[in-house]
């Protein structure tokens, strides 16, 4: 079915009915990059477009073409550019219920599209970085924006596919630069962009390892330089997550408020008013007495097995805060590794996850890697983060101390 308006000069058409499929939303990235939008008599939407970009041309006339829409095209020489103009007054005023914006200035991704799907998302992108992203060898992939609302827009839907980018000084510029984020991107780009990313695909062997940063499955940690307060004259948006300790705030940077210090919070403000939080405070009291409980357990499972507990060799399985993840700030296994030594015990630690240089630096303690073979010859293993390739471990559980804090193993002398 389609909406006829006009007639003669006048005279267009389009669709009754606009699917949301995954052209029309590489269309509206089309158009938020590259389009404008101009109101006089009639509404007339633009895409201007470089003149070698002879694929992206063909995408955007095929999709105007599966619509039944009339267009026009002109060449600008002097920018080397062509533009596809669309003269049709009820396309535009769908484009504008769409908030999708007149300009680069005021562009924004529509909800109905924000919203929908992933593959209908990802289409969007291909329709966004087609037009305003960029592609520099050796291996940097960048998108400049200068509409705030679309900047973190387009953050929180990179982050959606686990794509994290670097933000530097300049103001609205987005850049991809690691091996797997990259490769997410081989079918969107066309004409000399894409032969540019297939030529950086086929020269990175490896992601360069950073220590500013640390890369969990979907999202990154970073380590806190400083804390300062500062003025500015524009919004931070702030949503707490339910069921979680996290808070999403700008450009989709996330939060998380540790179990292990916001009880010192809450006493502190607690006191203030004149409020002693007996509860919080024994509960406190507990948590940062465990290492010693864990590590008095062990020394006792040692003797019962007619250990010699000086000079016996202890390997600490995991030293991270927390599983599968590097971060080893606040981490409590180093109170268990202290008690141990104080007995006289042989400490060996091992994290598959954690950066050796910061263990060495933080906790002075050489990290060390193992075999099945290795660990049989230990006198006491703890089991101290529950890092996914522990549990399959095997253990000599008749002439070894297994404690398994986590109490993740099947098989165990103690555990918590």
């Amino acid at each position: 079915i389609l909406l006829v308006t006009g007639r003669g000069p006048s005279f267009s058409q389009l669709p009754a009915i606009f699917n949301i499929d995954k052209k029309f939303a590489r269309f509206i990235g089309y158009y938020l990059s590259e389009g404008c939008m101009t109101e006089n008599d009639s509404i007339r939407v633009r895409i201007t477009i470089n003149k070698d970009e002879k694929e992206l041309l063909a995408d955007i006339l095929h999709i105007i073409d599966s619509w039944s829409m009339a267009y026009s095209i002109y060449d600008d020489k002097q920018f080397n550019a062509k533009t596809i103009k669309i003269s049709n007054r009820p396309f535009g005023l769908m484009l504008k219920e769409l908030k999708v914006g007149k300009d680069s200035y005021d562009a924004s991704i529509p909800d109905k599209i924000l919203f929908n799907s992933d593959d209908i998302r990802w289409e969007l992108i291909k329709g966004l970085f087609r037009g305003d992203g960029g592609f520099s060898l050796p291996a940097k992939l960048s998108y400049f924006t200068i509409s705030k609302t679309m900047f973190e827009q387009i953050m929180l839907l990179l982050h959606n596919f686990t794509i994290f980018p670097f933000l530097y000084k300049r103001e609205g510029l987005i850049e991809i630069s690691a091996l797997k984020e990259l490769q997410k991107f081989k079918d969107v780009f066309l004409d000399d962009k894409k032969q540019k990313l297939d030529i950086a695909l086929k020269s990175i062997s490896r992601n360069v390892k950073s220590k500013n940063f640390y890369r969990s499955d979907d999202f990154f940690i970073v380590n806190i330089k400083d804390i300062k307060e500062e003025r500015q004259n524009r919004a931070i948006y702030s949503m707490e997550v339910a069921n979680t300790s996290n808070y999403i705030t700008t450009s989709g940077i996330m939060t998380h408020n540790c179990i292990g210090v916001d009880p010192y919070y809450l006493t502190h403000k607690a006191q203030e008013v004149g409020y002693n939080p007996e509860i919080i405070l024994a509960g406190r009291r507990l948590n940062d007495n465990m290492g010693i409980y864990v590590a008095n357990q062990v020394i006792k499972l040692m003797i019962k097995k007619g250990k010699k507990i000086e000079g016996a060799k202890v390997l600490i399985l995991g030293i991270t805060f927390k599983e599968n993840c590097p971060d080893i700030r606040n981490s409590r296994v180093i109170d268990v590794i202290r008690e141990l030594q104080d007995f006289g015990c042989d400490i060996a630690v091992s994290d598959y996850w954690a950066d050796e240089d910061e263990v060495k630096r933080e906790y002075g303690l050489d990290l060390m890697k193992y075999s099945n073979k290795d660990i049989k010859n230990y006198d006491a293993v703890v089991l101290a983060v529950a890092h996914k390739n522990y549990k399959s471990l095997e253990f000599n559980n008749d002439n070894q101390v297994v404690f398994d804090i986590k109490s993740v193993l099947s098989d165990s002398d103690g555990k918590l």
